[in-house]
């Protein structure tokens, strides 16, 4: 009898409750998609629901347009997979789904389907608007599912639109009071609820490679990274940078490590200022990379110091780890730059941001030799000008000449990949630093910690 009852064809009625939901709860999504994306898969699925609202669209055809919404999202997505590539795939999908949409069985798929497209909707956007928009597909999508049950009984459809809506809203009515008493009672836990050891899983870290926009999973991401115990004097928050990975290499889109630096030795730091004396504990990420406060004095035993001052571990972190350290702030910093390190520090890839590389032409002729009064005018410019926020767009080619000249808003991938580029094209040697900042400090246990959503990246100029 279930089977059957699946493969009830929809009335008129049905479906019209069915393709209005399923566009309510796509709505929000598309407002979130960066540039014409957002209106080229609304045209696209418009239509979709006119055409298959009046003939069947042959499974064939259906196919190929899968295919060619998925090439076109890739396409303006420069094929770089992540978050936002995701968010508009489902929203592609979603919005050929009506193509077979004919029987009770392929009405209850899209529904389904749709109700995931609020939850994609808040992974770009927390507004106001959003929320409101997305409530308002949910409270459709589950009156189109009691017009679908009414179908099912085999009976009419005898319930008023008024009706219908309201047993929706008694229904949210008893459900409402132990969602709240979840949302407030449960605790939240960093590591997942279904039982899959977090070790299984690919955890969120630092790595080897930086490329602006990339850094979101890990920015919201409020797991511990390390715990610091210091020893007699402590540094204000604002010194607290943990120096990591220091990217070197750019190729116009990711800022990578400089793997041809190898073995070499420390680079000399003339250190100045209050010593400070501390423990680390660190988290297990399987990997070798261990973050100090910046600069540290010496490696610990078991731990290689590279030529910038990054630390590695003889074997991967798979177990929490403690560390004794101590850093200082330098006066100087590998003072006498060879002429490869420069050439390193100055490269930038061909035909990448001509208007950055135009800017920064011009501050030179109109400064002259002066670096450093170069880099105070950017520090002005991007003080008064900016701003910080994580909802930022799909990069393009061009990304650092988008950033300066037409958003202005990022957050620190952003703000470090382009300031670096703009001082490299300016003639000044610069590179990428990544770590963390900052702390929590735990008055109970006299210890400050910091999460894995303190990533930073900051830029270093050689003057």
């Amino acid at each position: 009898m279930a089977e059957s009852t699946d493969r009830l064809p929809l009335d008129r009625g049905s479906r019209a409750w069915t393709l209005a939901a399923a566009g309510a709860c796509l709505l929000p999504l598309l407002l979130q998609l960066p540039g014409l994306l957002g209106p080229l898969i609304g045209a696209v699925g418009l239509g979709v629901g006119t055409v298959s609202w009046r003939r069947s669209i042959p499974g064939m055809a259906r196919l190929l347009l899968a295919l060619a919404m998925l090439g076109l999202v890739l396409a303006m997505s420069n094929f770089h997979v992540g978050r936002d590539t995701g968010t508009a795939v489902l929203a592609a999908m979603l919005a050929i789904k009506p193509s077979e949409t004919f029987r009770l069985r392929d009405a209850r798929s899209l529904l389904g389907f749709a109700l995931f497209a609020p939850f994609g909707t808040f992974l770009l956007d927390q507004g106001p608007l959003s929320l409101l928009l997305g409530l308002a597909g949910v409270v459709l999508a589950l009156a189109a599912l009691q017009r679908l049950a009414e179908l099912e009984s085999r009976g009419p459809a005898v319930l008023s639109t008024g009706s219908r809506l309201a047993r929706v809203g008694k229904l949210i009515a008893l459900g409402l009071p132990l969602a709240l008493a979840a949302f407030w009672l449960f605790p939240r836990l960093p590591s997942p609820l279904w039982g899959v050891p977090e070790r299984a899983m690919a955890t969120t870290g630092l790595s080897d490679e930086m490329s602006p926009g990339d850094w979101l999973d890990l920015l919201v991401d409020d797991a511990p990274a390390l715990r610091a115990r210091f020893q007699g004097r402590t540094p204000e928050p604002a010194q607290m940078y943990w120096r990591g990975p220091v990217m070197w290499d750019f190729d116009g889109r990711t800022w990578s490590r400089a793997d041809w630096l190898g073995q070499a030795p420390p680079a000399e730091v003339e250190h100045a200022g209050p010593r400070w004396d501390y423990q680390l504990e660190v988290e297990p990420t399987e990997r070798r990379q261990l973050v100090a406060l910046d600069l540290p004095l010496a490696a610990p035993d078991g731990v290689r110091m590279g030529r910038d001052l990054e630390m590695f571990t003889r074997r991967p972190l798979s177990a929490l780890t403690r560390w004794n350290m101590s850093s200082a702030p330098p006066a100087r910093f590998d003072a006498g730059l060879a002429p490869r390190l420069r050439r390193a520090a100055l490269a930038l890839p061909e035909g990448f941001n001509p208007r950055t590389l135009g800017l920064a032409r011009q501050w030179r002729e109109e400064m002259g030799q002066d670096d450093a009064a170069i880099v105070q005018r950017a520090l002005d410019w991007i003080t008064a000008d900016f701003a910080y926020t994580l909802s930022t767009p799909l990069a393009g080619r061009h990304s650092v000449d988008e950033f300066l000249f037409d958003q202005q808003e990022g957050f620190c991938e952003h703000f470090s990949s382009a300031f670096v580029v703009l001082m490299r094209a300016a003639g000044i040697p610069s590179r990428v630093v990544t770590g963390y900042v900052g702390g929590y400090r735990n008055p109970l246990g006299d210890y400050w910690l910091v999460r894995r959503s303190d990533a930073h990246a900051w830029a270093e100029v050689w003057l």
